[in-house]
């Protein structure tokens, strides 16, 4: 999970909760009973951890290897002092922050549909909020996914329609997404953000790639004596000291005892 502060009493949460292979009798996902065969509840497997930053970004890196089949997976968020443009996604300095998972040689298993990720967002210490989406923004051609606090904040994040692969000739290809709830993405809901975005079947993919960009939009008519520079900073904090798990961190402990 990623947490994005705004104050001492505000935190917008983002989090990565499984990823899971699923069978339909369509393309993409239709429903959670269409989950099977491999998954993981990425919440609750160990991590191993790389942070830093530099004049040039601020970075953490999750990684695991070991899965099923020599399966890795890795979970990255970066935040840069200029403009960036990662994978035909930008990424405005200091303002906005660029999310990607990676999952690498995942064999999918007999007869399954796809393979689908659920992520999770919500602002945390208040339930009074509400969210709209993914919905898909014609205008910029990319899905959108809003959360607006009880002051008028608003915690966005902007992802491609697509996922990214790699296949085993080394060619690069964009396969369509397809995001599923069990809530109405075209209405405002008081609860948690809560979807899946599924992948088709890929026969000979050696890599998949996921990448989003989250920002936080302030309240304009509210004031704060907060600056805009040290909100960021606040938020690039966050991503350093943020794990998926405390067992995680207990374990780091540990190990470096």
């Amino acid at each position: 999970m990623i947490n994005f502060e705004i104050d001492n009493d505000r935190l917008f949460q983002i989090s990565f909760e499984y990823l899971s292979e699923y069978q339909s009798s369509g393309v993409f996902m239709s429903s959670e009973e269409n989950l099977c065969g491999k998954s993981y509840a990425l919440n609750q497997i160990s991590w191993e951890k790389q942070a830093d930053s530099s004049i040039t970004k601020t970075y953490v890196n999750l990684t695991r290897e070991g899965l099923s089949n020599n399966a890795t997976l890795a979970v990255s968020t970066l935040v840069f002092p200029q403009n960036q443009m990662i994978k035909n996604q930008s990424i405005s300095a200091l303002s906005e922050a660029y999310l990607e998972m990676t999952v690498n040689n995942w064999h999918f298993s007999e007869s399954v549909s796809g393979l689908a990720l659920n992520l999770n967002a919500r602002e945390i210490h208040s339930q009074n909020y509400e969210i709209l989406g993914p919905y898909f923004n014609f205008t910029t051609q990319r899905y959108n996914l809003e959360i607006i606090n009880s002051v008028g904040d608003v915690f966005v994040f902007v992802f491609k329609p697509t996922f990214l692969i790699v296949t085993e000739q080394g060619n690069t290809e964009e396969i369509e997404l397809h995001p599923f709830a069990e809530y109405n993405i075209a209405s405002y809901n008081q609860i948690p953000a809560d979807f899946w975005l599924s992948l088709p079947y890929q026969e000979d993919s050696t890599q998949i790639i996921f990448g989003l960009v989250c920002k936080i939009i302030k309240n304009p008519t509210k004031t704060t004596g907060m600056t805009e520079r040290t909100f960021y900073l606040l938020a690039i904090i966050m991503f350093i000291i943020t794990c998926y798990s405390s067992k995680f961190y207990k374990k780091r402990l540990r190990r470096n005892k």
